[in-house]
C-alpha cells in the first residue's frame, strides 16, 4: 500500500512537471529579457510557459525600452495591468495586445508615439484605463476605442493633436474622466462626445479652441468642463 502511494505521488508530480513547458521568448528583445528577468529570475531562453500565463501585472517604467514587438505580451494570459511608461517607444503594433482578456489598465505615458492603429484596443472589453500623456500623437482615428465599454478613464494630455475623427469615443459608454488638455485641437465634430453617457469630467484646456457648445458636441450640462492648462 505503501509503495503504492509512493508511485501515485510521484506519477501526480511528474505528471504536473510535465505539464510545464520551458520556453525562449528571447525572439522578443529587451521586453523578452526584462519579462524573464522580473518575474521569474531567469534568462529569456529558460522561461516557464506555465508561470507566463499566471503573471497579473508587469511595471516596466523607465527601462530605456524603445521597440515592441507583436508578440512582446503572447502567453500571459491572466495580465490586468501593464505599465511601460518613461520609455523610448515610438510604435505600438496593432495586435499587441490580442489574447490578453483580463486587460485593466495599460500605461503608455511619456514615451515617443506618434499614432496609434485603430484595431489596437479591439476586444478588450474589462478595459478600464488607458494613459497615454506626453506622447507625439495628432490624430484619434475613428473607432479606435469601440470595444471599450468598461473604460472609465482616457489620460491623452500632452499630445499634438489636432485631429479628432467623428466616431473616435464611439463605444465609451462607460467614460467619466476624459483628459485632452495641452494638444493643438481646435475644431470638435458635431455629436463627437455623443456616446459619452457617463462623462463627468472633460479637461480639454491648453488648446487652440475658443469656446464649445455642449448641444453641438453632445455633452450634457451634469459634464464639468476644466479649462485648465499647465502650459
Amino acid at each position: 500500500m505503501l509503495r503504492f502511494s509512493f508511485i501515485l505521488i510521484l506519477s501526480v508530480f511528474s505528471f504536473y512537471a510535465a505539464a510545464d513547458t520551458i520556453i525562449n521568448i528571447c525572439d522578443r528583445g529587451k521586453i523578452g529579457r526584462l519579462i524573464a528577468k522580473a518575474k521569474q529570475g531567469t534568462t529569456c531562453d529558460k522561461v516557464s510557459e506555465q508561470k507566463l500565463a499566471e503573471i497579473d501585472y508587469l511595471f516596466l517604467f523607465d527601462n530605456k525600452i524603445d521597440y515592441l514587438p507583436e508578440n512582446a505580451f503572447h502567453g500571459l494570459t491572466s495580465l490586468k495591468s501593464i505599465t511601460l511608461a518613461g520609455n523610448n517607444i515610438s510604435e505600438i503594433p496593432e495586435n499587441i495586445f490580442k489574447g490578453l482578456n483580463y486587460l485593466e489598465r495599460i500605461d503608455l505615458g511619456d514615451n515617443y508615439i506618434t499614432s496609434i492603429k485603430s484595431g489596437t484596443f479591439d476586444g478588450l472589453v474589462k478595459l478600464k484605463e488607458i494613459d497615454l500623456h506626453k506622447n507625439f500623437i495628432t490624430h484619434i482615428p475613428n473607432y479606435l476605442f469601440k470595444d471599450l465599454s468598461s473604460l472609465t478613464l482616457l489620460t491623452i494630455e500632452g499630445n499634438q493633436i489636432h485631429k479628432i475623427s467623428k466616431h473616435a469615443f464611439k463605444g465609451l459608454t462607460s467614460l467619466k474622466d476624459l483628459w485632452l488638455y495641452n494638444n493643438q485641437i481646435w475644431w470638435l465634430h458635431a455629436g463627437l462626445f455623443g456616446d459619452l453617457k457617463s462623462l463627468e469630467v472633460l479637461e480639454i484646456g491648453g488648446n487652440n479652441l475658443l469656446g464649445i457648445s455642449r448641444k453641438r458636441v453632445g455633452l450634457s450640462e451634469t459634464v464639468k468642463i476644466d479649462w485648465y492648462s499647465s502650459k
